[in-house]
This record gives structure tokens, sequence and C-alpha cells, in this order.
């Protein structure tokens, strides 16, 4: 019955304003729905917005410097976007106990609570100096990390005292002068291809123009790299990344609201009502998305399957 009553209201898309969604009423039996058909009318120039994609600046040219051993990063003496110097001392490190100490800090702190227990203010006075001590000197262990090559700082953790495992990155040192923004989108279905001019804004600054280079699809999202004219930002600096389709006419392509996709076992398709008020059914291809709107290709017969004045019924 929910077929029948589809297939018996029509549309009046003459005038309906593009992408306004309306209520179907051309019909007799669209009073008798009760949910009128909600349609959009496909438009010949639609303003289908602009993309804002989060970006990440990073440098080809990089250093890692690593962690000596587990311990505590004690002390920063930079913090990321800052330009550091061959040598120049970023962190402080202070290298975890050895088995022997710890295993001796361990049978101080229980020295010390049995004191405490048994109220002997001489033992406990003692347990307490002990670890004094050791704490001076586990503090007098503390390494200084240098920064082996010139360049500017990232990765830094603003909070200090926080422990690290060996090998781990303590922070990166990166050639600024060669830099590139790196954009992961969770969908494996780009919104960008190899040689799109997009416009990448900094936190502060000016806006810049760039130019994609590489875009890498799995299965698991989308990996995008662009270069940035005159290379000026700093690595390690969130940027965002401005897509602007707004003026999408290529040929073989064609741009409508997302909300007119219909989706069935993994694939999309729409739903075209014809003037006398019949449903087509077209499968459609998705190229490229914004947060409002689809590319939708052609088939591989050349032929596309909506043409302006179409009228998409939404789900």
């Amino acid at each position: 019955m929910v077929l029948a009553a589809l297939l018996l209201a029509a549309c009046g898309g003459a005038d309906t304003p593009r992408w306004a969604s309306v209520d179907a009423s051309s019909s007799a039996n669209a009073t008798a729905l009760e949910s009128p058909r909600q349609t959009v009318v496909v438009a010949a120039e639609p303003d289908v917005g602009t993309l804002v994609l989060s970006g990440l600046v990073i440098s080809d040219a990089s250093t890692e410097v690593l962690a000596p051993n587990d311990g505590l990063v004690a002390e920063g003496r930079f913090t990321t976007g800052d330009v550091v110097e061959a040598g120049d001392t970023v962190l402080t490190f202070t290298p975890a106990l050895s088995v022997e100490q710890q295993l001796e800090h361990d049978i101080l702190e229980l020295e010390l609570q049995l004191a405490r227990e048994t109220q002997d203010a001489e033992a406990e006075a003692a347990a307490t100096a002990a670890l004094e001590e050791l704490d001076d000197q586990q503090e007098q262990r503390g390494v200084l990390i240098d920064s082996s090559t010139s360049g500017v700082i990232s990765g830094v953790r603003r909070d200090l005292e926080y422990r690290v495992e060996l090998d781990e990155v303590l922070f990166t040192v990166s050639d600024p002068t060669d830099v590139i923004v790196r954009v992961i989108s969770l969908s494996p279905r780009s919104p960008l291809t190899e040689g799109d001019q997009v416009t990448v804004r900094p936190e502060t600054g000016e806006a810049l123009v760039a130019r994609v280079e590489t875009v890498s699809t799995a299965d698991d999202g989308t990996t995008i790299e662009i270069s940035v004219v005159g290379n000026p930002l700093p690595p390690g600096q969130l940027v965002d990344v401005e897509v602007s389709v707004a003026s999408a006419d290529e040929d073989g392509s064609a741009w409508i609201p997302v909300a007119a996709l219909h989706s069935f076992n993994g694939g999309s398709y729409l739903l075209i009502e014809r003037p006398d008020g019949s449903l087509e059914r077209a499968s459609v291809r998705v190229r490229r998305r914004t947060d409002t709107h689809a590319e939708i290709g052609e088939y591989p017969t050349g032929q596309m399957p909506i043409v302006p004045g179409d009228v998409l019924v939404l789900p």
C-alpha cells in the first residue's frame, strides 16, 4: 500500500526553488498520504558550499628524538612551534630507578610505614632521611635532552612530570623550509583529487594558496598531502583546509543534496519523479561530498543519471 501511495503522488516541480524541500500536492490522492512526498529539483548551477578539513603541517626533513630509557620528563624548555638550534637543551629527563634502586626505595617506604605504625620517631626520621637522599640522587641523575639539529620543535607535551618508555618519541625537530599539510579523512571517499587548488588557513595569519599533491585511499580512510606555496607554516601546527566546490561545473558530473541519496546494500541510488507521477530508480556513483552535497558521476556509457530540472524524491 505504501508503494501504491508513492506511485500515485506527484509534485509540481516547475516553481520549486533550487534545493528547496517541497510537499507533493499535484495529485488528487496526495491529501490521503500520511506524510506527503518530499522532493528537491536538480539545479544547473548549484551552490554546493565549502568543505573544511583539519590538517597538520609536517616536514619530510624531520628528526625524532627518542627517550634514552624509561623515565620521567621533568622539565620542558621549549614547546611546539619554537625554533631551536643544534645543541639547545629542550627537555630534562630523569631515568627510571634501576631494579636495585627500586627495591631499596620500596624497603625504605615499608620501614617508614612500620615506624609510623609503631610510633618510633627515631626510626621514622631515619627512613625519611634515607628516602630523601635517594630522591636527591635520582634528581641528580637527570639527563639534558638536546636537539641534534636546527629547526622547528613539534610534539612537545605541555604537561610536565609525565612518564615515558624507552625509545618513545620525546619531540621532533623539522626543517621549516620543506613542509606539507597532511589531511586524514575517515571517509574512504576523498573530497579532493590530485591537482586541486585549496586554501590553507592557519589559526593566526593570512590564508594561503595550496595544491593537492597526493591522495591515497584505504578501507579505513584517505590520506591527502598538500603543498603550500612559499612553505611559510611551522611544522606541528594544525590548520584548516578549505575546499571550494561552489563552481563545480566539470563535465561528466552533477551535484545534488546529500539528503536525496538513498542507500541499499552499500550502494547509493536516486528516486526520480517523472511528470506523470511515476518513480524511476537510478543507481549512482558518488565521487566527492561536502557537508550538504554529493557529486554524482556519469555512467560508464557516458550518460548522466540526472539532468537539471529532474525532481528527486527524498528518503
